[in-house]
């Protein structure tokens, strides 16, 4: 890994951490560009250090050349930099000013479809104008008014099903849809035709499944007009889907559509790659073997060095620093700030480091690094005075800064210091093996994403790698029975898996809600009838009964499925009123609280005008609502609590008036949420939606009757309940770590492949329409789209990034894709520091001698620390602007992924308070438990019988307390989900001023271009797609 002219891990440009993929060589660096090094040479003993002095001590060798080619070693970075400061655009600049287009385009089509009417714009198979109750052509004027739900006590009086399809609800007086109002979506209109419609099944749906059934649905959904983010002060679920389909289709679609122009995305460099192995130090060796050339002897090295120990706290740390030289030894006491002026000074005398000398770690202006931060600093420092790559006129000086540093307090008997020796020698020791397993672990974390990125690469490039996969399910039942590349293709797959759940249900602000409905539809669903009957009579007949058990409305009363669906509502609101209740007694203002009700039962109309006034003023909502339905005393009482409110940094703790309007968001969003779940009851309602579900399952039901007749469906219903009850022990027990659910994962992966060698086994030509869909989009990732659809062989058709930025003043624009290249370097190396953690916590046949070195803030600072001066306080600075914002796409953030969305969340910016109340408010609606997980836990055995021993039995993996009877545990056994977030939330301003954070990237300049992007790819996507390219 490491080569004679790499320079230490922790000397390393910004650019050189922005190497691209062409400019990164694939295993170092080839032997024509090794240079001069220097070795110790008695005749040069007097050239530095001011000459000779008796009996002196010297830390470091004298040099002479090696060779006769005194031709200076090539560092490691790029000078990209110089051309771009002309204001050329590189390959790096396109890969990165599309993919911002593409998610910014992605991200306002998906916003797109929260409109009324949206899919009227798609064209076929959806009908030319808007189908919703109150919506569609010919709907009459008023309707009587709603009967008062019996579900949700009609807390706003009213939300049930019109009396009449065909007339217009009280709250849509008024409104006609207009078409030239629905904002225009061609990429997810190229999308939806070419792998929705086209898909195997839906592909046989007639005309009035997507006219009379799906567009309905989805027009009646837009009515009903749920609040937004910017309304509740929230992230609303609907969003945080949004965002992450936005996340998983922007990723492949800038693939397929790519910039016309050479265009590449960034890389860490080797040097980012051995700064990350060097995040856990080592001994002083292990530092020496990592840094040096392959044939340098550790023995050249002259000088041991170790911080036995340090006192103090905060700034005020003085460390306790031994050296061994020269069979002497020598004790120093410096404090933190003694280390920074060394390093200050060594910055003096050589400010374009052309020594290489390694960054001093920083950790913001309130804490100082640890012990093993700081000696590791000073071992590399002593490593590159004594090695260095290159002969530097500051060498001398350099060297003599040091010496005085450690040497100015003299000599001490070395057997005085025997004890101190063992101590360190005992601690190198225990560094060296967290070293050992950090480098390992590394390496498999690399080996892992290689493979699936090898895997991944041949499925794209088409030669048959598809079929092969399916060749081989077919003929190993078992995923170690597959060849390596593959097996390594799907742990990394299941690695990726667990991460994914362990953000839905633990790293994002509503994991716990989203959790409460899973655990409830799991713990209602009949898994023992459903297993029976699948395995008693016939599959087909079978799946039809299940179907009618879920779906079938006996004598005209609730389904199965909207009992669920109405008990869910109803266990979230009741929790909805007690924080009503919370806020309206903290308030103590009846008028401003009935004012803000009254707005949110308002009609459609009115609710919208409100909406609209608030943008057009640019103002919080709940300013725009008391001046519409307040006195002009309560507006000025608002608006300065409003004040308070901004001057406090939006900290309800400040002061009265910011805790009063905090009172008021929150009061808002409760109100809102509570709406929001009589609406969505009220759409489960409905007669459409059971009819849609009944239609959908029609469509699909012939694959549903061949997977029926293929698989075992009793043992994979068995499966899933398996792997759900395995989840909720997860999310309820006492560790919620990746690591917890990267080895969930690891625990079921088996049983999907399974579910695979089954299809694969037996399904024959039965699969050629899935295949054949799934070969059509790996072409569309490969071969994008034609220029000229008319002409399939025309080139590929793409972006023309450089027209885009045909115009006077595009700096900002360059700028955002460079820090958009910076911050996705930055990225990927934390996910190499979190990924090596997680799986060290989840190899359970690690020797966990004691896990405190496994901290992930710890170990990411660790990192950071390694960065030069400029760069650190950029970081501190990110840090300290993230503590007062409190972004949620900022560092730290839930949704810091969703870097495109800063925008689109901005309404929940800047609140923790709201945050942490929809998590208290999630969590308090996480009730007692019927199923004993635990229980379930135990009965579940890591060997499982043979599948053909399970087929034969007809019996589940394991079976829980619902269908046994079990015991019960009481509700203070169950330990509620970890609300993660919410705590690291409510602790960001304290920690993050005394760290560091990477800079998030901005956007807002592209977003000007994004009409001209817009008018480029909306034309050949929609050729495309009439001429049946696909």
């Amino acid at each position: 890994m490491n080569t004679p002219e790499q320079p230490p891990a922790s000397i390393m440009s910004r650019s050189d951490r922005l190497r691209t993929a062409s400019a990164t060589p694939a295993s170092g660096d080839s032997d024509s560009s090794r240079g001069v090094r220097w070795e110790p040479d008695r005749s040069e003993a007097e050239s530095y250090a001011g000459g000779p002095r008796e009996e002196s001590v010297r830390l470091f060798p004298p040099l002479r050349p090696r060779g006769d080619d005194r031709t200076e070693p090539d560092r490691l970075q790029l000078r990209d930099d110089d051309a771009a400061s002309e204001g050329n655009l590189t390959p790096q600049d396109r890969h990165y000013l599309n993919r911002i287009l593409v998610n910014l385009e992605l991200q306002r089509e998906m916003s797109a479809l929260s409109q009324i009417g949206t899919l009227a714009k798609y064209g076929a198979p959806f009908a030319p104008h808007a189908n919703g109750p109150n919506s569609r052509p010919g709907a009459s004027a008023t309707a009587p008014p709603p009967t008062k739900s019996g579900f949700l006590g009609g807390i706003f009086g009213g939300g049930g099903n019109s009396t009449a399809k065909s007339r217009k609800e009280s709250q849509f007086e008024g409104y006609e849809w207009d078409a030239s109002t629905v904002e225009e979506s061609p990429i997810y209109q190229y999308l939806f035709w070419r792998f929705i419609y086209n898909m195997p099944a839906l592909s046989s749906a007639k005309p009035s499944y997507w006219q009379e059934q799906i567009q309905p649905f989805f027009d009646s959904f837009a009515e009903r007009d749920l609040s937004s983010t910017v309304e509740r002060g929230e992230i609303t679920k609907r969003r945080m889907l949004s965002l992450g389909i936005v996340r998983i289709i922007g990723t492949y679609y800038s693939t397929c559509v790519r910039p016309i122009q050479p265009a590449t995305p960034a890389r860490p460099s080797s040097s980012m790659r051995l700064r990350l192995d060097l995040t856990v130090p080592g001994s002083m060796e292990s530092l020496w073997r990592a840094v040096c050339p392959s044939n340098a002897d550790f023995a050249e090295c002259p000088t041991w060095l170790a911080v036995a120990g340090e006192k103090g706290r905060g700034t005020d740390v003085t460390y306790r620093i031994v050296v061994r030289a020269a069979d002497k030894a020598f004790v120093a006491s410096r404090t933190f700030t003694d280390c920074r002026s060394l390093a200050s000074d060594l910055a003096h005398t050589d400010p374009k480091n052309t020594l290489d000398l390694p960054a001093f770690p920083s950790y913001g202006t309130a804490k100082t690094p640890p012990r093993p931060i700081m000696q590791r600093y000073l071992r590399l420092l002593l490593i590159c005075l004594a090695r260095p790559s290159r002969r530097a006129d500051h060498l001398e000086s350099a060297r003599s800064a040091v010496e005085s540093f450690l040497l100015r307090d003299g000599t001490v008997p070395i057997d005085s210091l025997k004890a101190t020796f063992e101590k360190c020698k005992e601690e190198d020791r225990i560094a060296d093996e967290r070293h050992r397993r950090w480098v390992k672990i590394g390496q498999k974390a690399v080996d892992l994403q290689t493979a699936w990125r090898d895997y991944r690469q041949k499925l794209i490039d088409g030669d048959d790698e598809l079929d092969r996969t399916m060749d081989h399910a077919k003929k190993f039942s078992k995923t170690t029975q597959l060849p390596q590349l593959h097996q390594d293709a799907v742990q990394w797959a299941s690695i990726w898996f667990g991460q994914a759940l362990h953000w839905i249900f633990v790293g994002a602000a509503t994991g716990p809600e989203v959790f409460n409905i899973l655990r409830s539809f799991h713990e209602l669903i009949p898994y023992g009838p459903v297993k029976m009957g699948l395995s008693l009579v016939n599959p087909t007949l079978a799946i039809k009964a299940i179907v009618h058990l879920i779906l079938g409305q006996p004598a005209g009363q609730l389904s199965l499925f909207q009992r669920i669906w109405s008990h869910v509502c109803n266990s979230a609101n009741k929790h909805q009123r007690k924080l009503i209740e919370r806020f309206r007694k903290r308030i103590r203002n009846d008028a401003l609280c009935n004012a803000l009700k009254a707005h949110v039962r308002a009609g459609y109309v009115q609710r919208q005008k409100t909406k609209q006034e608030a943008v057009d003023r640019n103002e919080d909502i709940v300013l725009t609502i008391v001046r519409e339905r307040g006195t002009k005393a309560e507006y000025e009482l608002v608006n300065r609590w409003h004040d308070d409110f901004l001057k406090t940094d939006a900290d309800p703790h400040a002061s009265s008036g910011a805790k009063q309007f905090a009172d008021l968001k929150e009061l808002l969003a409760a109100y809102y949420r509570y709406r929001d779940r009589e609406q969505v009851l009220q759409i489960a309602l409905e007669p459409n939606t059971p009819r849609l579900l009944h239609a959908s399952i029609s469509v699909f039901y012939g694959a549903i009757h061949a997977v029926a007749k293929i698989c075992d469906l009793p043992g994979r219903v068995a499966d899933t309940q398996a792997f759900l009850d395995d989840l909720c022990r997860v999310c309820l027990s006492g560790n919620t770590e990746p690591s917890e659910f990267i080895k969930l994962a690891n625990r079921h992966y088996e049983n999907a492949y399974y579910f695979l060698h089954e299809l694969a086994s037996k399904g024959g030509s039965k699969l050629d329409p899935i295949l054949g869909w799934a070969h059509s989009g790996l072409a569309f990732i490969r071969e994008g789209i034609p220029c000229d659809p008319a002409h399939p062989e025309s080139k590929r058709a793409g972006v023309d990034i450089d027209g885009l930025l045909a115009r006077p003043d595009t700096t900002h624009l360059v700028d955002e894709a460079r820090r958009m290249a910076d911050w996705t370097v930055l990225k990927k190396a934390r996910s190499d520091v979190y990924l090596r953690l997680d799986l060290l916590r989840a190899d359970t046949s690690a020797d966990d001698d004691d896990g405190d070195w496994l901290d992930r803030t710890d170990l990411w600072q660790s990192f950071l620390a390694q960065f030069p001066p400029d760069e650190q306080e950029r970081f501190a600075t990110a840090a300290n602007e993230q503590a007062h914002e409190l972004r949620r796409t900022g560092p730290g953030g839930d949704l810091e992924w969703a870097w495109w969305a800063a925008r689109e969340t901005a309404g929940a910016a800047g609140k923790a308070g709201v945050v942490k109340a929809h998590q208290e408010s999630a969590a308090d609606a996480v009730r007692k438990s019927s199923v004993d997980y635990e229980r379930a836990q135990q009965q579940q055995h890591h060997h499982h019988p043979a599948p053909s021993a399970r087929r034969k039995s007809g019996e589940s993996l394991r079976r829980f307390s619902l269908e046994t009877g079990g015991s019960r545990r009481s509700s203070r056994d169950l330990k509620r989900p970890s609300l993660d977030f919410m705590k690291r939330t409510s602790s960001q301003p304290n920690d993050l001023a005394a760290k560091l954070a990477v800079p998030p990237p901005e956007v807002e300049a592209t977003r000007s271009v994004l009409g001209q992007y817009l008018d480029q790819v909306k034309g050949y996507l929609g050729a495309a797609k009439k001429h049946q390219v696909r």
